[in-house]
Parts: structure tokens; C-alpha cells; sequence
């Protein structure tokens, strides 16, 4: 009796597979650094994969590059320079001018500025009231930010800022720059009944580096160039909203685009998830929950039309060839250290990723992550973990292992197509997550509950099956299931004679030896012949032939066991064993239809036989005390070994328990064995005289038996049938007589 273990087995790891499930989503809603750093690389090779070099050929780059430094002097140049640049670019006809520059500080090369500073130096050899600047000169050339707030007010240029996001800047910043001159967006808000209030989605600055007043007073517009690189420091998303002081600030690029646009109302709707989207007159842009738009960039390297400054400070940049053009003036000079790591390009200007920008908003052309995604991947996660748990579970290894990769597969290339195609980066990340776990964690919990029951069941049979039978039933354990099945198979029964006699002469420590000895040698021709050994019963030995796996022969296979049997036993009581005393054993074999598997209960059960053919081939070990045979078989077992032993008709039998009467033989040898001529002589003998037996011819049936017992005096069935036949012979002729013995057992 024992458990059965594979009953239980998928219970837990169905309950496992939920759990995984479950820490699957927890590590997507908290998504730790790693996981986010991972989330980062894949959207990474999705846009090297599937970035889109076409642009609209609007922003162009205006380039401080080595050339224009190595023609114009070391950086930062005089601003009156940089008016003269920009006056250039104007009248090349761009719509507006955006400066990725920060003018925080007066410029020092001015001439008033010398002059100040070499009355500072000079103070002791000079009079308070000389100058070193030569007279007369216009007040306003001896300032060149003078000079750079003319021409800013003579044109659509946006100057660039940046904020402080410094916890303490408050009390470090000096006092001017508290309030200073930087232009706010002011849109329209626009928010759904739950939704979040903007200031809980928009990053808010503790303080800022502003231009000096002057410029930002003549500037039409002014924008941030803060970025917001990921913690690897690749630059995937850029705000183009901050708050500051509770007004809303735009990026240099949107800046820039809507002094272009002539400065159109700006609305932001903001939903319970944070920002969705900003419109620009008929434009609609996506950004994330938190006001940051993925920069959909062009490809490696300056994409965008880049021209350097000193062309159009030598002038040959005619006039109005750029007209319509939107330029962001910035520098690539490494020096200078305005370039940016992005997934395409691990030092790009910071122009172009303003103009990027720009040009992803006119052309339409935008990476979005909707608000609905995240409630999408999330029940990507709980039906893939859901799918994976219960194909794992049930499924066979290499089938989970191919539908594994077929998922795989599928989830990239469907985020590879909305990426490609919907421009939507969808995160395949937490889906290989779950499929990961699932996969390697379930696997391994089911190869450690199959190398259990493989082990268990290993066990429970190597004591009743030969080694190789046992291995096929652990690689079928489905025929070990409870409940059983009915199959056909062959039972053999085999009970000692007289046993106790030769007990009552030993101790019982002595019987117990001689029954151990005496059934591991019986044993051995149970597993020669692939039976399995049901039990041990008493002194009778039962075993099962044909089940639990399905052998063809097993009739067969039975017989041979039954006749190896009794071959052991013969040279027993020739003294062939050293311990063992001499031994006498009845045997029977029947072969039909058995209910043949686990009964009993879900708490205990037992490997076992039941039904009528079953309890058949029990009486037919009796019979052999009737008929004085040591081996008798039933009508099915003989029908299914005929072509293989010598046989012997005993006759019709009507045993216990049964209506229908069965026909009976008696094994007596392998057809390959070679009979004394006495001995099948007397095999004939008991023939014809059973066939005189049928016809009541009692007396000449009496002639056969008793010549056929004085050829083999060993066989006492002949002494059977004389008896039968005598007792017969003193009734009156019976009509319809079939000879059949019905079996009388208390």
C-alpha cells in the first residue's frame, strides 16, 4: 500500500506559477533600477532597428564648430560676434533662432568692461576721472551685451536658460536672479475630472540660470535646454515642460518652434494617468505622464543640415537661401562639452537634438507611450504568466520548451511591429520576465516532483517487477493511475503443499527463514518472464503477468514461470539446495479480463487485481490437490499456449462461485522438451479413456486409465478418473451426461 504522489503534484506548481505571476507584476509596478536599466537597452535596439531617417528639412544646426573657433578666436566669443552671427542668420531668412547658449554673465571682452577693469589695476598711476578707452566712441559699442540686445530685438530669437533642481539653490542664488526675465508658456490645462493636478506631474525647478535681463528683455522668447538622461546617461526622453515658481517653462526646441509659428495658444490635457498630450493648433504631440517627449532620433551622427558659423561670418551664406528654415545655434566643439549620449550616438550635439526634436513635432513623427500601455503590458503579464503556468504544468517538456520560444518570438516581433509601425514602444521586458520564470523555475519544480515520483515509484516497484519493467513504468506512471483499467492479463497462483507439516517441525525463526529464501528464489521466475509480483500471501505466492505494462505473451510468459517453477522445485527435492528442505507446490494460471490498476482511496491505495478471472485461476491452484497435478491451467491461457507446451486435457470443471463450467488442462512440459515414451504414452492412455469417459463406457474408460497409470505411475490422475469412473459406473445411463466435475469446497 502507498501513496501516489503524481496526484498531488500539479497543485503546487499551478500555485507557483500564480506566485511567479504575482512578483512578475509587483516588479513591473516598482520596476527597480536594473529592470528599468534593462527596459532601457531593449527600447535602444528597437530604435537602432527601426529609427526613420526621413525629416522635413525645416531645422537646420548653426554650428560654434573647431573651424569657426580656429577663424574667429577661442570660445566664448565677444557678443558683439555673436550679434554679427546672428544678424547673418536672420538675413539669411530663417523664421526664428534659437540659442543653445546660457549669456548668465556680462560679457567681460566689452570695451566698458576693460576699462573698469583697468581702472581697478591701474588705480595708483592713473587720475580717477581718465579713461583707456579712446574718445569719441558711442556709449553703446563700449557694451557689447548692448550690442546683442539690439539685434535680439530686431529678430525672432529665443535665448536659452537653465534650472537648478538643487534642494539648496534658494540660498545660494543671489537675489537678481530670484526673479528673473525668462518668458512662462501660460496654456490652456485641460483635465479630466480625476485627473492629477499639473504640478504633481510636471518636474518642478528650485531655481534657475537666466540670462542677463537685458538680453531676455530683447529676446521674443526664451526655453530651458535642461535634459533628462536616464541613470545610464543615454538621453531616450527630454522635458518640454518644467515648473518654476508655479508657472510652466518650455524647452528651447518648443520655444523655438512656436516663436516659428507665431506663438499659437498651447493646451496640455492632463488625465488621472498625468500628461497625455499637448496640442499646438492642429498638432497633437504625445508626451509621457511626467511632460517628457521621446526624441524619435534620426540616426547617428548630425542627420539634421549643419553649417558652420564662421561661413556666415565670411558671408558665404547668401541671402535668403535659407528661408523658412528654423536654426538652432549651438557648438560641437569637444571643448566646449555640449554633446549628448544618445541610443544612436554616444556624443551628439546638443543642437541636434533640439532640432530632432523640432522636426519630430512638424513632421508627425513621434515614439509614444499612451496611457492605456501600461494597463496593457500589465495584462500582457497576468495572461502570459496565467498561459505559461498551466502549459508548463501539463504540457510535455519539449513541448513547453517549443511553445516557450514560440511565445518569445512572438512577443518580440508584435513590439518590433508597434514600435516599427505604430511608432509605440511596447515593453517586451516583463513578458520574457514572466516567461523566464515561469519556464526555468516550473521546470525545475517539475523535474523535482518527476524525479520524486520517479524515485518513488522506482521504489515502490523494484520489489515486485524486474529492473527493466520498472524502468518502463516510471516512464509511463499514467498506468499507475487510481481507479485502474480493465485489461487482459494473465494471474499465476502458486501454494506450497503440506506446508504445514514442515513448519510445525521448526521454530518460527527457522520458517521465516525458509519462507524468505523459499520465495526470493520463486521470485526470480516471476521477473525472468516480466511478471510483477502482487503478493505474498501466507505460503502462496501470486503474480501478474501482462500489466502494468502490456506484454503480448503473457500467457505465455506465465506458463514459462510456472514451469521453471516447478523445475526449481524439483531439484529442491533432489538436495540441491544447501538450506532449503524439500518443497512441494501446486500452481495455477488463468488468463481473462482483470480490473487491473490502483485501487482503493485517494488516502491509500494498493497495486492491485480484482475479478472473476482472478479468483478463476486461485481455484484452478486448488484444483491440482483434485486432480493430483502440480500445474493446471485455464481454457485461455490454454488456448493462448498451445503452440508452444504440451498440454493435457483434465476436463470440464464447474468450480465455486462460477455458472458457466471451464475447461481445464494440465502444463505439462515445453513442446521443445523431449517426453519419456512411457510418459507420452500414457498422455494418449488418459486421452481415450477420457473420450470413453464422455460416452459412460466406464469399463473400457477404467482399461485406459489404469494402463496409462501403469506407464506413469507418477500421475494420480489416472487414479482421479478410475475412482470417478467406479463411482459413476454404479449409477444408471445418464442422458446428456457432459462429464463435468463440479468442485465441492467447504
Amino acid at each position: 500500500m502507498f501513496k501516489n504522489p503524481a496526484i498531488k503534484n500539479k497543485l503546487p506548481l499551478v500555485l507557483t506559477g500564480f506566485l511567479l505571476t504575482l512578483i512578475a507584476t509587483g516588479l513591473y509596478l516598482k520596476k527597480p533600477m536594473f529592470l528599468k536599466y534593462m527596459d532601457n537597452k531593449i527600447y535602444d535596439i528597437q530604435i537602432q532597428s527601426c529609427h526613420q531617417p526621413d525629416q522635413t528639412g525645416i531645422p537646420i544646426v548653426v554650428d560654434i564648430d573647431e573651424q569657426s573657433l580656429d577663424a574667429f578666436g577661442q570660445w566664448p566669443w565677444p557678443r558683439y560676434l555673436i550679434s554679427r552671427l546672428l544678424e547673418k542668420i536672420q538675413q539669411a531668412g530663417v523664421a526664428s533662432i534659437g540659442l543653445d547658449i546660457l549669456f548668465a554673465e556680462p560679457d567681460r571682452t566689452s570695451l566698458k568692461a576693460i576699462d573698469q577693469s583697468m581702472k581697478t589695476y591701474f588705480q595708483d598711476q592713473i587720475d580717477s576721472g581718465s579713461s583707456f578707452i579712446a574718445e569719441p566712441l558711442p556709449e553703446e559699442l563700449k557694451d557689447n551685451d548692448i550690442v546683442l540686445a539690439r539685434t535680439l530685438s530686431n529678430g525672432n530669437f529665443v535665448l536659452g536658460y537653465a534650472f537648478d533642481f538643487s534642494e539648496n539653490i534658494k540660498n545660494m542664488t543671489p537675489e537678481p536672479v530670484i526673479n528673473p526675465l525668462i518668458k512662462p508658456l501660460n496654456p490652456i490645462i485641460i483635465q479630466t475630472p480625476d485627473a492629477k493636478t499639473i504640478s504633481q506631474c510636471l518636474k518642478t525647478a528650485q531655481g534657475v540660470i537666466p540670462p542677463l535681463d537685458s538680453l531676455s528683455k530683447s529676446a521674443v522668447n526664451t526655453g530651458f535646454f535642461n535634459t533628462s538622461p536616464d541613470q545610464d546617461g543615454i538621453l531616450r526622453a527630454t522635458p518640454l515642460l518644467l515648473i518654476w515658481n508655479k508657472k510652466i517653462y518650455p524647452n528651447l526646441s518648443l520655444a523655438t518652434l512656436l516663436s516659428a509659428l507665431g506663438n499659437p495658444q498651447v493646451a496640455i490635457r492632463v488625465t488621472s494617468g498625468g500628461i497625455e498630450n499637448m496640442r499646438i493648433g492642429p498638432s497633437t504631440i504625445p508626451l509621457d505622464e511626467n511632460g517628457r517627449f521621446y526624441v524619435h532620433y534620426r540616426g547617428e551622427g548630425n542627420q539634421f543640415k549643419t553649417i558652420s558659423a564662421a561661413l556666415f561670418l565670411e558671408d558665404k551664406i547668401p541671402p535668403q537661401s535659407l528661408q523658412g528654415n528654423i536654426a538652432i545655434v549651438g557648438t560641437s566643439a569637444a571643448g566646449l562639452k555640449d554633446l549628448k549620449a544618445t541610443p544612436l550616438d554616444a556624443a551628439l550635439m546638443g543642437a541636434q537634438i533640439h532640432t530632432t526634436v523640432i522636426d519630430n513635432i512638424l513632421k508627425g513623427d513621434f515614439i509614444t507611450r499612451p496611457d492605456w500601455i501600461q494597463g496593457f503590458e500589465l495584462c500582457v503579464i497576468l495572461v502570459f504568466g496565467i498561459l505559461t503556468t498551466f502549459t508548463i504544468v501539463w504540457a510535455r517538456p519539449w513541448m513547453t520548451l517549443v511553445f516557450s520560444m514560440v511565445l518569445s518570438i512572438s512577443i518580440w516581433q508584435f513590439s518590433i511591429y508597434a514600435f516599427q509601425e505604430k511608432q509605440i514602444f511596447l515593453s517586451p521586458l516583463f513578458s520574457f520576465i514572466i516567461l523566464g520564470l515561469n519556464f526555468s523555475v516550473l521546470s525545475l519544480f517539475k523535474f523535482y516532483f518527476s524525479e520524486k515520483d520517479r524515485i518513488f515509484l522506482k521504489k515502490a516497484f523494484s520489489n515486485y517487477v524486474a529492473d527493466d519493467l520498472v524502468e518502463d513504468i516510471v516512464k509511463n506512471p499514467d498506468l499507475l493511475k487510481l481507479g485502474g483499467q480493465v485489461k487482459t492479463a494473465s494471474v499465476l497462483f502458486c501454494d506450497l503443499k503440506n506446508f504445514t507439516n514442515i513448519s510445525e517441525k521448526r521454530t518460527p525463526q527457522e520458517v521465516v527463514e525458509i519462507m524468505s529464501q523459499y520465495f526470493e528464489e520463486m521470485t526470480q521466475y516471476v521477473f525472468k518472464y516480466k511478471g510483477a509480483l502482487k503478493d505474498y500471501i501466507g505460503d502462496e505466492l501470486m503474480a501478474l503477468f501482462g500489466a502494468p505494462l502490456l506484454e503480448k505473451d503473457h500467457a505465455v510468459n506465465a506458463c514459462r514461470a510456472a514451469l521453471d517453477m516447478q523445475r526449481f522445485l524439483a531439484r529442491l527435492r533432489k538436495g540441491d539446495h544447501p538450506f532449503l528442505p524439500p518443497l512441494y507446490a501446486r500452481v495455477g494460471v488463468n488468463t481473462g479480463e482483470m480490473l487491473i490498476g490502483n485501487i482503493g482511496s485517494k488516502y491509500r491505495f494498493s497495486y492491485g487485481i480484482m475479478g472473476d478471472n482472478v479468483n478463476l485461476g486461485s481455484r484452478l491452484e486448488g484444483l491440482n490437490k483434485i486432480y493430483g497435478t502440480q500445474i493446471i491451467i485455464g481454457q485461455n491461457t490454454a488456448e493462448s499456449a498451445k503452440d508452444h507446451f504440451i498440454l493435457r486435457k483434465l476436463g470440464a470443471v464447474k468450480v465455486k462461485g462460477k455458472e458457466n463450467p471451464e475447461k481445464v488442462y494440465e502444463l505439462i512440459a515445453d513442446k521443445e522438451q523431449i517426453l519419456e515414451d512411457n510418459h507420452k504414452a500414457s498422455i494418449d492412455c488418459y486421452n481415450k479413456g477420457y473420450a470413453y469417459y464422455l460416452k459412460q463406457e466406464w469399463s473400457k474408460a477404467i482399461e485406459m486409465f489404469e494402463k496409462g497409470h501403469a506407464l506413469w505411475p507418477h500421475d494420480l490422475s489416472f487414479t482421479v478418473m478410475i475412482q470417478r469412473c467406479g463411482m459413476y459406473k454404479q449409477l444408471p445411463y445418464m442422458e446428456n451426461f457432459d462429464g463435468i466435475f463440479i468442485e465441492r469446497r467447504k
